[in-house]
């Protein structure tokens, strides 16, 4: 979002940031008003509410009903007074209203809590519809989402594919030290998970794949990158039941550079995610010329076509398993698809300039239609 905001301030657009001052959804001392880039950002304070996402900001609703913005665009959509309020304020203002749901209408099933797997089910269905029609045009990560408005009657849709950086390779210094770290030799077959471990990722599929893994390419080593959101204990005890548990290395979060020195090291990046609304650690494996297996509930499997990377079926273990031998065991297979995987990129992503023109069009027939 940040980085949208700074290409729109450096085309010589006046942008402001609304958000709240918080870090992991908990209150935080971030300053309240502060500039990034020309880009002014103001953190509001908050009541947080029993549910997570749940923000109410008096301070936020009063700098709606004051603002002069010429388009109000609002990023995710959940059940949080801070996003619902934005929207209905939009529309008692007249305000052009551009949303970005980056929605998936499986997204809290895998929810660790109870409650909230009950009230996001209940939302999703009785009311994030509803908001989502009220925007003047929705901007859509994939065609799959845009498919799922259709149905719902909601037309004014526009698929826009999140750019992606590209990350810069790292030197072998950097490398041989991210292996040293991690114990990895180079006769190790790595195969690289990357994102937060939490139970719609899927990285306890993974885990249950790597004996039968294992046991046709023994020298197979999973690297497991990024923080624990609650699901690594579980995963670490299955692979300790499974007689794994030597076989995974936790790197934790990473820099920049020491990512980009994982997916160097890497042979495959496996995607095991019951449900991703995007799937940008796709997008990434292909920067660095790397095949990806990824479940047919990632979204961004769209674009994946057989050439490109091996799509399974969500929650399929054997197809997991079968995927990743058939991929250690032919090099040839592996620096195909990887190489498929990184001209879909020049063919099918978008450059940030692209993004931001597609966007300022939208931007400019919603006021236009606004003041008819």
């Amino acid at each position: 979002m940040l980085e949208y905001a700074r290409s729109l301030e450096k085309l010589g657009h006046d942008v402001t940031v609304y958000t709240t001052n918080a870090l992991s959804f908990r209150p935080s001392n971030l300053p309240s008003n502060e500039v990034k880039d020309k880009v002014r950002i103001i953190r509001f304070r908050f009541i947080p509410l029993p549910m997570k996402y749940s923000f109410l900001s008096i301070g936020l609703f009063r700098a709606l009903l004051t603002t002069d913005a010429d388009v109000l665009e609002v990023f995710s959509i959940l059940p949080s007074f801070f996003i619902l309020g934005a929207i209905l304020v939009a529309k008692l203002r007249r305000i052009p209203l551009i949303l970005y749901p980056q929605f998936h209408p499986n997204r809290f099933d895998y929810h660790p809590n109870r409650w909230v797997r009950v009230i996001g089910r209940i939302f999703d269905r009785a009311m994030a519809v509803y908001f989502i029609g009220l925007a003047d045009h929705v901007i859509c990560l994939t065609k799959l989402e845009e498919r799922f408005y259709h149905t719902k009657g909601i037309t004014k849709t526009t698929t826009i594919y999140e750019w992606v950086p590209r990350r810069l390779m790292p030197d072998r210094k950097t490398v041989d030290e991210f292996r040293s770290r991690l114990q990895i030799s180079e006769k190790d077959h790595v195969i690289l998970f990357v994102g937060r471990v939490d139970k719609r990722k899927g990285l306890d599929i993974l885990v249950r794949a790597l004996p039968s893994v294992i046991k046709n390419v023994p020298n197979t080593r999973l690297v497991v990158v990024g923080r624990d959101d609650g699901h690594l204990e579980e995963c670490v005890n299955l692979a300790r039941t499974l007689n794994c548990e030597e076989k995974i290395a936790i790197a934790g979060q990473l820099t920049d550079e020491d990512l980009s020195a994982a997916y160097c090291v890497a042979e495959i990046v496996a995607i095991p995610s019951r449900f991703e609304a995007f799937g940008r650690t796709l997008l990434e494996a292909w920067t660095f010329h790397k095949p990806a297996v990824l479940t047919d509930h990632v979204a961004l499997s769209e674009v994946a076509t057989p050439g490109s990377g091996l799509v399974i079926r969500v929650g399929s273990v054997q197809e997991l398993a079968d995927s990743l031998v058939s991929l250690l065991n032919d090099k040839e297979l592996r620096e195909r698809l990887g190489e498929r995987g990184f001209k879909t990129l020049g063919e099918r992503m978008l450059e940030l300039s692209d993004v931001m023109d597609m966007t300022l069009d939208i931007y400019k027939h919603a006021i236009e239609n606004r003041a008819q």
